[in-house]
C-alpha cells in the first residue's frame, strides 16, 4: 500500500513537501540529462527557498541555474539576496550587478546593489547605481536611507543625518534610519 502524503489543514502540499518535490525533480532531470526540466525545477526551488528564506537552498539551486547558463534578472536577485544574507558581500555584490544589468531600470536592484558596494567600501560605484535609481524612482525612502548609509560611509554625519530624516519623512517609523539617528546622537 502507498504511502500517505500530509498536506496541510486545506489540503494543499506544505512547503516542506513542496521544496523535497522540487528538489526530486531536479534530481531526476539531472540524472536523465533533461536540461529543460532541470532548468524548470531549478527556477521554482530557488523561488521556494527565497520565499522561506532558505538562504543556502536558494544560493544552490541559483547557482546551479547560473552555470547552466539559465539566469535572468530574477534569478540573479534571488541569488544576491542568498548571498547577502549568508554574509557572502562580494558575491551579492556580483550578483546584484548581474540583476541590475539584466534590469536597468529596476531602482531596486540598484540601490540593493549600492547598499552591497558602500559594505565593501566601493563609495564610487555605489554613488553611481544611486544616481540611476534617483531618475528611476526619486521618492523612495529607501532611496533616502541608501543616500544616508553613503554619506555615514564617507564621515559626513550632517549629510547622514539629512539623509535619515528625510527618510522618515518618507516612510515614517522606518527602523534603520531610527537606528540611524539614534546611533548619531
Amino acid at each position: 500500500m502507498g504511502k500517505k502524503r500530509r498536506t496541510s489543514a486545506t489540503g494543499t502540499p506544505t512547503a516542506k513537501q513542496m521544496h523535497s518535490e522540487m528538489q526530486r525533480m531536479a534530481a531526476e532531470a539531472r540524472a536523465r540529462g533533461d536540461r529543460v526540466q532541470l532548468i524548470a525545477a531549478l527556477k521554482g526551488l530557488a523561488e521556494l527557498c527565497d520565499r522561506l528564506e532558505d538562504w543556502a537552498g536558494a544560493r544552490a539551486a541559483a547557482e546551479e541555474l547560473v552555470a547552466l547558463a539559465a539566469s535572468d534578472a530574477p534569478m540573479w536577485t534571488i541569488l544576491a539576496d542568498a548571498r547577502r544574507n549568508l554574509g557572502d558581500l562580494p558575491g551579492a555584490a556580483q550578483a546584484y550587478g548581474q540583476a541590475a544589468a539584466l534590469a536597468p531600470d529596476a531602482a531596486m536592484l540598484r540601490r540593493n546593489y549600492a547598499e552591497a558596494l558602500i559594505k565593501l567600501g566601493r563609495l564610487g560605484e555605489a554613488t553611481l547605481q544611486l544616481d540611476v535609481a534617483e531618475r528611476l524612482e526619486p521618492a523612495s525612502a529607501f532611496q533616502a536611507l541608501r543616500w544616508a548609509e553613503l554619506a555615514k560611509a564617507r564621515g559626513d554625519r550632517v549629510e547622514a543625518r539629512r539623509w535619515a530624516e528625510e527618510t522618515l519623512r518618507r516612510q515614517p517609523g522606518l527602523e534603520e534610519a531610527l537606528v540611524m539617528l539614534r546611533e548619531d546622537a
